[in-house]
């Protein structure tokens, strides 16, 4: 799409959009345009507007080892559509979007890839909820009011992908409520009440890529919960209630890209919260209590690109946390108490610094120094103090009036009182030496006679 950016006008609508990963780069060039497009499939986006979609959320699934195990299936239940739902053809996708269904349907089509059970009264989900439809791809049971979650809920659903759980009351998940998913790669969770995840309640998502857990009640991360998350690649765990992340809560995460803590309540970060994350390139910390960002913090990340902690308290960031980040490109440090800032790396090219109480003094001769280097015009760098200052832009200040020359004046003169003890000890240093030539000069004389 890069070669449409001299494109004025453009009219897009009424047309079949398939909102997979292929609309990536797409939806990122909409974004400046007037354009609404509505998805028609994939199915769980059907009916919404492409806008309204991260770009995470387009996602083009597997389909390998799905068309083997249909081909390889047996359908053990014949042709049978349940009642007030609506059936494909062929019988893989079921339709049973707001029906006031109270359980899941009995004697669903074991050809079954996509069940679609959204807007419903199912409050709660038994063992063994769905071992009649072993080739289940995508299932779909937001909006139930839904609260708890048995053990081994899903067994018997091993080629599911698609897992989405979102916007009910989900208080209680089992340990064992996800056995048996084993190729499931999206787990969505978002706007529940869960206050507490079992350890080693995703140890049995070995293909799992995503996890959504966002808007929930959630008020501590440790290894133990993480356990079996080898190789996820996102992790979302924004507006939570957490206070605490452990220092070995993601080690386990090897293959971890993107992970976003923001909207919790979080006030320090433990120095090895990201230790070992080779590949991680975003980090989301923005909207907690930060105050301070340790040196050594980002050791090893050396593939992030992308670090945002805007809308904190940090009044201190260690000299070296940021500079050996060779890849970094947009750095969000908007919204806090900062004053003065160095050690930032070269690579950055979009830098978010407005609303904090900077102190336009010789200390912050450094970040002016380094947003001239790069001809990168920093937005929001207005200064606090000194009064003489105050509410001017810092790119608009000359070097020579941040007071460096004043400070390096006042280093080096010589005071007054100084000149006059240094002038006294001199005195008393040539009295002394007189003395001691006087007595020597008398104990020749007594020599000689």
């Amino acid at each position: 799409m890069s070669k449409l950016t001299g494109l004025k006008e453009s009219v897009l609508t009424n047309n079949f959009w398939n909102c997979d990963c292929n609309l990536q780069d797409f939806r990122r060039w909409i974004e400046e345009t007037d354009n609404d497009i509505i998805c028609s499939t994939p199915l769980p986006q059907n009916g919404t507007s492409l806008k309204s979609l991260e770009i995470e959320d387009l996602v083009c699934p597997t389909t390998a080892p799905i068309v083997a195990v249909i081909s390889n299936s047996t359908i053990q239940s014949p042709f049978f559509c349940p009642d007030d739902c609506v059936c494909s053809e062929s019988l893989l996708h079921i339709n049973c979007n707001g029906q006031q269904l109270r359980s899941v349907p009995h004697r669903l089509p074991a050809t079954t890839s996509l069940l679609d059970l959204r807007r419903n009264r199912i409050q709660f989900l038994e063992t063994h909820s769905f071992i009649l439809t072993p080739n289940l791809i995508s299932l779909h049971l937001q909006y139930n009011g839904m609260t708890r979650i048995d053990a081994s809920a899903f067994a018997g659903l091993r080629s599911l992908i698609y897992l989405y759980l979102s916007n009910n009351r989900i208080d209680d998940i089992d340990k064992d409520s996800f056995s048996d998913l084993e190729n499931l790669s999206y787990l969505f969770l978002d706007h529940n009440r869960i206050g507490f995840l079992p350890s080693g309640i995703f140890r049995p998502l070995v293909s799992i890529y995503s996890v959504y857990i966002r808007h929930n009640m959630l008020n501590e991360l440790n290894g133990n919960t993480m356990q079996g998350l080898q190789r996820v690649r996102w992790l979302y765990f924004s507006q939570n209630r957490i206070i605490r992340v452990a220092n070995n809560t993601f080690a386990e995460c090897k293959g971890l890209q993107k992970l976003v803590l923001n909207g919790n309540q979080l006030t320090s970060l433990p120095q090895g919260l990201l230790h070992g994350q080779r590949i991680l390139n975003h980090f989301d910390i923005s909207k907690n209590y930060i105050e301070v960002v340790p040196d050594g913090i980002f050791s090893g990340t050396m593939l992030l690109e992308t670090l945002n902690m805007t809308d904190n308290q940090i009044h201190t960031i260690g000299q070296g946390a940021l500079e050996n980040l060779e890849r970094l490109r947009v750095l969000d440090l908007s919204k806090n108490e900062l004053t003065t800032l160095v050690g930032l790396p070269t690579t950055i090219n979009n830098a978010l610094f407005s609303n904090n109480p900077w102190q336009c003094t010789c200390d912050i001769v450094q970040l002016h120094k380094w947003c001239r280097a790069r001809q990168l015009t920093v937005s929001g760098v207005i200064c606090e103090a000194p009064a003489t200052l105050k509410g001017t832009d810092l790119a608009d200040i000359p070097i020579s009036d941040l007071g460096c020359k004043r400070r390096l004046s006042q280093s080096t003169e010589i005071r007054p009182e100084k000149m006059n003890r240094n002038r006294n000890k001199k005195t008393s240093i040539t009295r002394q030496n007189k003395n001691q030539n006087n007595t020597k000069s008398r104990r020749h004389r007594k020599r000689q006679h």
